[in-house]
């Protein structure tokens, strides 16, 4: 593991038992063993790289498109995916790229340098995710060949080009519709032969997809289920192969079977409470801080997880290095200093009005921290939503009039980012996520994050970030969200990757 990578954590792998999968498929008539079905409570929010706004999406979308670059998932370095040669010019006011040759999509059109700069111009105003800021003019300045002018200096944009902005659409799809969900097409290991939103997702292989190495399933199926209690009955029924993020709280039930295989890994991901700052309940910073003295964290961590994530106040888990020492011990659990804040703040009682979603994670501890907030005086209602009803609802950064009537609060999950610079820049730019595009770290700060190239000054600027907005809180972080899935002894091909939250489904294959 390198310095990027400093989490304390070996794979633990339970084996458990799943009968023989035995639901058909009723578009494509695939023999078993070339069906690989996969269960998941969470739908993509979008099939479209620059709309998806949930940290799951790339389950979905890795599956369809091939991104520019990649992470290495044992190093966290940038190496090759559709993009082979990359870099800054010497004055670092460009950024080249050199597109692997012969590559088409699955429409038959080439994946050349004018159909990257399509997508690159249509990802740089439009992406979600992950969005890039740094580049002013895209230039194709030979078939395979691109220049990126810089807006401005930035040292990041190789690892954003590995992740949502560099996902590469054909031109064909996107030409007269703003959103290609329903007609997605990528150069990647499958397409998409059947979609019935919330219901089911069916991937056939991509016949002349260029590396050998993904796409070992002739047909992948996704089915979605209304809830984990479904999921988990057909992952012991057999009717699924594999489950995506299994609770934390069902490990221990699952385990009891012993044919097949839990695997709970290390993951930058944690689960935290959202604050909506541009509502009147929330707008005194001190609510906020009374808030986070008021909450628990050990004793929602393990009723949560049953032990197996940890308590966090940052962003990243407490082993991780751009983790601030200082900010994981700043709100310990003290109720009379909570109250003690509200009582500063003139307030006798605060009313919230807070959403989550159907697969969250908090079913078993959302009851505990509705409790302890109610014992200092801050009364929840919690309305729980479809996954992109919540979003829609809370995520309105770049729209202070729909912030404004949005709810107070989001009871939800941080999947992690593939650099501490997009997580930062996510939580506390200007995006989204960040409603009303507060300041709750000095923008100048963030600014100097953009150009820093030195690692260990990274590292010294990010904890420095995360400590000056824990003061203006927009978020009460409470612990750790380990990856967990569960699948039958006969599916291989799982890769540890701190990086990504979800699997890569197209690196599965039958066991030998």
């Amino acid at each position: 593991m390198t310095r990027r990578h400093r989490l304390t954590a070996a794979t633990v792998v339970i084996l458990l038992c799943l009968g023989l999968a035995g639901c058909g498929n009723p578009v494509l008539d695939a023999q078993e063993d070339d069906r690989l079905v996969v269960g998941s409570v969470l739908a993509p929010s979008s099939l479209d790289p620059v709309h998806v706004t949930g940290g799951h999406d790339p389950l979905f979308l890795q599956l369809i498109y091939d991104r520019l670059m990649e992470t290495d998932p044992e190093t966290g370095d940038v190496v090759p995916g559709l993009a082979t040669d990359w870099g800054y010019s010497k004055d670092k006011k460009s950024f080249h790229l050199t597109l692997r040759e012969g590559v088409e999509f699955s429409d038959g059109t080439p994946v050349d340098a004018e159909a990257v700069k399509a997508n690159l111009d249509r990802a740089f105003e439009m992406t979600k995710l992950g969005h890039v800021t740094s580049v002013e003019e895209v230039r194709v300045v030979g078939p395979y060949m691109l220049e990126l002018t810089m807006a401005h200096e930035s040292a990041w944009l190789a690892e954003q080009l590995a992740y949502n902005s560099g996902y590469i659409v054909s031109p064909k799809a996107f030409d007269h519709v703003g959103d290609v969900s329903v007609d997605p097409i990528g150069s990647g290991a499958y397409r998409v032969a059947e979609y019935l939103p919330g219901y089911r997702i069916v991937f056939e292989r991509n016949p002349d997809y260029w590396n050998p190495e993904r796409g070992h399933y002739p047909i992948i199926e996704m089915d979605f289920f209304k809830n984990q209690v479904t999921l988990n009955q057909a992952l012991q029924a057999g009717r699924v192969e594999v489950a995506s993020r299994i609770l934390l709280t069902d490990v221990a039930s699952l385990s009891k079977d012993d044919t097949l295989a839990v695997a709970v890994e290390p993951s930058l991901a944690h689960f935290h409470i959202q604050f909506n700052t541009t509502r009147p309940a929330l707008a005194d910073p001190r609510v906020r801080r009374a808030i986070n003295y008021a909450l628990d964290r050990k004793t929602l961590a393990a009723a949560a997880t049953n032990g197996v994530g940890e308590p966090t106040e940052s962003l990243f888990p407490p082993a991780y290095e751009y983790s601030n020492d200082e900010l994981q011990s700043m709100y310990g659990y003290d109720p009379r200093k909570a109250r003690q804040l509200l009582d500063n703040a003139g307030v006798e009682e605060v009313d919230l009005e807070c959403v989550t979603y159907t697969g969250s994670g908090f079913e078993a501890s959302s009851p505990y921290i509705i409790e302890q907030l109610a014992k200092v005086g801050i009364n929840i209602h919690l309305d729980i939503m479809e996954l992109s009803e919540a979003m829609a609802a809370f995520y309105n950064g770049d729209d202070l009039s729909a912030a404004k009537n949005g709810p107070d609060c989001n009871f939800t999950s941080w999947p992690g980012q593939p650099t501490p610079r997009d997580a930062i820049q996510a939580e506390y730019g200007k995006s989204v996520y960040n409603n009303g595009h507060h300041e709750y770290a000095d923008f100048g700060l963030l600014d100097r994050l953009e150009r820093t190239y030195d690692h260990e000054e990274r590292v010294e600027l990010v904890r420095r970030i995360e400590l000056e907005a824990s003061l203006d809180p927009m978020m009460a972080n409470l612990y750790t969200k380990p990856q967990v899935f569960a699948y039958r002894k006969g599916v291989a091909g799982f890769t540890d990757d701190l990086l990504e939250f979800d699997l890569d489904l197209a690196d599965l294959r039958p066991a030998e």
